[in-house]
């Protein structure tokens, strides 16, 4: 089996996806059926809107990371959307958790830097020509060599 560069890197980003998705989905809960538990001070709209979208975008990493870590190379691509959204979405959240939102942020850019290395050693192909070119025919002497 050919080990490609960053390729044991892959399962490492996926877990970390789940992980980011299950704590995004555990955010959304809370902020759903507790409001009182978090503080609103949130960057905008109100904290049941932002538990929702983190339900459903927490689901769909969990989704995403479980593809990935089945072998699916479709799905680093979204997965890397995914963590880049999921970082610039966890800005909301800088203000009243910023531990945590941090610590999700960076989690995130593992995940990226994890599919990164494997999407870009996907990109490198080793072209091998079929048809070789012949070796080019020596040039005549036209009696210019030094005597």
């Amino acid at each position: 089996m050919e080990q490609t560069r960053g390729s044991n890197l892959v399962p490492f980003g996926a877990v970390m996806l789940m992980l980011a998705g299950a704590f995004n989905v555990l955010d959304g809960v809370v902020a759903v059926a507790n409001p009182d538990y978090l503080r609103d001070d949130l960057l905008f709209s109100n904290l049941s809107a932002w538990g929702w979208f983190f339900i459903v975008f927490g689901a769909a990493q969990c989704l995403t990371g479980a593809l990935v870590l089945r072998g699916s190379q479709v799905a680093l691509w979204p997965g890397i959307a995914l963590a880049g959204i999921n970082a610039a979405a966890q800005l909301a959240y800088v203000k009243s958790n910023p531990a945590w939102s941090i610590a999700i942020m960076v989690a995130d850019v593992l995940v990226i830097f994890a599919f990164m290395a494997q999407g870009m050693a996907m990109g490198v192909v080793e072209v091998v020509d079929e048809y070789p070119e012949e070796e080019p025919a020596a040039a005549p002497d036209l009696g210019t060599s030094p005597v």
